[in-house]
């Protein structure tokens, strides 16, 4: 269970960029059989202005879960999620702003490469940003943890 408040400060911006969202996570780890498990989660969050004031509510869910490959130091996981914004035609600014779209990832760690926690994931948001066929795209994440 992780329950908390996300800030989004982007220093330079005016006031109306900032705002909060709140969210709650729930996750656990499922033993399949043998050295097999998965971790299932659930991820809520809400923004009550996104993108600061004169913007919309928006709401967030979103379910993922991670499989480990035993012996191996790859793991898949994914996930499946929804953005959903409250008021585009009321306060709301009327440039990208869409109800609601959904988007996934599919992620492969494949452990460390040159000292960095390595993986690769394709990413899809379907039919965001007013009208757009869905945004695509590959990226590398490398990172370390000390």
């Amino acid at each position: 269970v992780d329950v908390g408040d996300l800030y989004y400060f982007y220093p330079g911006e005016s006031d109306e960029t900032q705002f909060n969202e709140y969210y709650l996570s729930l996750g656990t780890d499922i033993s399949l059989y043998n050295d097999i498990s998965i971790s299932p989660y659930v991820y809520l969050a809400y923004a009550p202005k996104w993108f600061g004031a004169n913007t919309p509510e928006v709401f967030y869910s979103e379910v993922g879960a991670e499989l480990p490959i035993p012996e191996t130091p790859i793991t898949i996981s994914g996930l499946l999620g929804n953005v959903d914004v409250s008021d585009c035609d009321g306060d709301a600014e009327k440039a990208n702003c869409t109800d609601s779209w959904n988007y996934y990832y599919i992620t492969v760690g494949v452990g460390e490469i040159l000292g960095l926690d390595t993986s690769f994931t394709f990413h899809s948001a379907m039919g965001s940003y007013s009208g757009d066929s869905g945004q695509d795209g590959v990226f590398i994440s490398l990172g370390h943890e000390w």
